[in-house]
């Protein structure tokens, strides 16, 4: 349970359109979704924080796994809005699990951060 709550760390800000980099922050977002669905932990947490990381822990393939989907990996992931400064960002994702009558969508929102050039995952959120 408290690796489900590192990763589900609280997120603010709202939904509005952009003012950054949304297109780099939606690509990673959109990376570990994709790594997920394939249950690709070691994709998956090449995409993470150094600090969410370190909180995840190790083996972290395995734990992220864990964490974020469960027994079931999801499908059929799609990136919504984007909010984007210099140094952060927020994406919401959508994301199937379950077939027929016990199908679920799931909505999330991942908080990334500046890492370099690019983006990494700080946590997150909904589910």
């Amino acid at each position: 349970m408290l690796l489900v709550g590192a990763l589900m760390a609280g997120c603010g800000g709202d939904d509005s359109e952009p003012a950054g980099d949304t297109a780099g922050a939606r690509a990673a977002a959109k990376r570990l979704f994709d790594a997920l669905e394939k249950r690709d932990g070691d994709k998956a947490c090449g995409e993470l924080s150094r600090e969410l990381t370190r909180r995840v822990g190790d083996p972290c393939p395995r734990r992220v796994l864990r964490a974020l989907i469960g027994p079931e990996a999801p499908r059929d992931s799609a990136t919504g809005r984007v909010r984007a400064d210099p140094d952060r960002a927020t994406v919401s994702v959508t994301w199937s699990t379950g077939h027929g009558a016990a199908e679920r969508v799931v909505r999330q929102t991942v908080r990334l951060g500046r890492a370099g050039a690019g983006w990494r995952v700080d946590a997150v959120t909904g589910g």
